[in-house]
């Protein structure tokens, strides 16, 4: 049995694995951690959760989607993971091909580069411009730290992730206020952005469509698949 550790960016992302509707069973509850967006953070709680007994790591969340053809919702398993320096790390192929064999067709499995990057990419042209220029499939804020992690101690990690927005949208400025230090929402932060970019209301609206689909997919995974690699499927 593999006891997993998994790291998340938000609270939203780890609620899809504390109430999964699978069965764990012998395999026992994963450990979580919420880095609340933070590259940095997610490395070292990811240290913290191997220092707890985990012995591999899913860095396990929403991504912006760099490639066009994937939508609000796509499932992406990575192969490789690159720093916001270009360093890249390479993913376990064999627990990528054995989530993709365990998902079926559940939900369709995107493998791809994904970039780490310090701040969120909030532009279409900006994600244009991270695609031609690293090849990447999409875009993150933890999985290069939990991928360090996993290196430093010697362990596999995965990286899972779903895409919130899309290559082709914007992520409105109101949005990019709504996420605390500690990965909680802060809906009052959002509104008192709402109050002075009016305009950015129907974006904010679409995103939070855009990112339910996403956190459907995720429960699927926690449900489908993660339980099952728990214990060493």
């Amino acid at each position: 049995m593999i006891r997993l550790g998994i790291v998340t960016g938000l609270v939203a992302e780890a609620d899809c694995i504390a109430r999964p509707t699978g069965e764990w069973g012998q395999a026992g509850r994963p450990f979580l951690y919420c880095a609340g967006a933070d590259g940095e953070r997610a490395r070292e709680g990811a240290l913290r959760l191997i220092e707890d007994g985990a012995e591999a790591l899913v860095s396990f969340g929403m991504a912006g989607g760099l490639d066009p053809g994937l939508d609000p919702g796509a499932l992406i398993c990575a192969d490789t993971v690159q720093a916001p320096d270009r360093r890249t790390l390479v993913t376990s192929r064999i627990w990528r091909q054995g989530l993709i064999a365990l998902m079926g067709n559940e939900v369709p499995v995107s493998v791809g580069a994904v970039i780490t990057t310090a701040r969120p990419v909030a532009s279409p042209a900006a994600k244009e411009a991270l695609a031609r220029d690293t090849g990447a499939i999409a875009v993150d804020m933890e999985s290069h730290g939990v991928g360090a992690a996993a290196a430093e101690a010697g362990l596999p990690f995965i990286v899972v992730r779903a895409v919130a927005d899309p290559a082709r949208r914007a992520l409105p400025r109101a949005a990019l206020a709504g996420i605390g230090r500690d990965g909680r929402r802060r809906p009052l932060a959002v509104l008192l952005r709402l109050l002075a970019r009016p305009q950015d209301i129907a974006d904010v609206v679409r995103l939070a469509g855009d990112s339910r689909a996403a956190l459907a997919s995720l429960r699927r995974v926690a449900t489908v698949a993660l339980p099952r690699f728990g214990l060493g499927a």
